[in-house]
């Protein structure tokens, strides 16, 4: 079966949730606490092998489409996990409103791992909120370049 794992990576918690791209079905798995980046390691690779995933979703928060000091916060924390997980394929979207939605689902709870499953139903169903590599370059590249003019 081929499952996808979405991820919301905050800068205190890491929302997970699985789905299964052909079926449109997708459960939270939980949240993590991300100051023990080592042992959130651990649980994602033991979810990847016990769900047999083949895709990880990376929600990246942009602010009227643009990257920000959060964005790069999120970024580097992605780029951190997709070079200690290099066999798996890669998807970003934009995350932006996810965890809105997951408060309005879960009123009241933590709802980073129902973000995650906003994050992952985007990636499938809405291709206006993907990213590739390309965007992500030149988002992050205009940011950089004007974080280096306020210097």
């Amino acid at each position: 079966m081929d499952r996808w794992l979405g991820l919301d990576l905050g800068r205190r918690f890491w929302g997970l949730a699985l789905g299964n791209p052909m079926s449109g079905t997708v459960q939270t798995l939980g949240v993590l606490e991300s100051s023990d980046r080592e042992r959130c390691l651990r649980e994602i690779r033991r979810f990847l092998r016990d769900y047999d995933v083949r895709c990880i979703v990376v929600g990246l928060p942009l602010r009227n489409g643009g990257w920000t000091k959060t964005t790069e916060t999120i970024y580097a924390q992605a780029k951190w996990l997709q070079r200690r997980l290099p066999r798996m394929t890669w998807m970003f979207v934009d995350e932006t409103g996810s965890t809105m939605a997951g408060r309005k689902v879960l009123p009241g709870v933590r709802s980073d791992d129902v973000a995650a499953a906003v994050i992952l139903q985007r990636g499938w169903h809405e291709p206006s909120f993907r990213l590739d590599g390309k965007a992500i370059r030149a988002k992050r590249r205009r940011y950089l370049t004007r974080s280096e003019a306020k210097k």
